[in-house]
């Protein structure tokens, strides 16, 4: 599972340095509405895999549904209906 502070990199890289505090606030608010579309997602069915450090124990993994990007069409209709 994704951690939120990686979701946040995604639109707030390290790299760019954001003058506009209102930019790096729009970026935050972006994140957080990508994590909580994305974060409980269902799994669709579960994989095993083997480790090389430790051959006899075999571990679960969940394979996740695909991410949705709705908030992105929420946002633009909200942009769209307030002109």
């Amino acid at each position: 599972m994704e951690s939120l502070h990686m979701v946040m990199l995604i639109y707030t890289q390290k790299r760019i340095h954001f003058s506009r505090k209102d930019t790096y606030k729009m970026r935050m608010q972006l994140a957080v509405l990508h994590w909580n579309e994305n974060v409980l997602r269902e799994a669709t069915s579960e994989q095993y895999h083997q480790t090389s450090r430790q051959p006899d124990r075999i571990v679960p993994h969940r394979v996740l549904s695909d991410k949705t990007y709705e908030f992105k069409d929420g946002i633009w209709r909200t942009f769209y209906n307030s002109l």
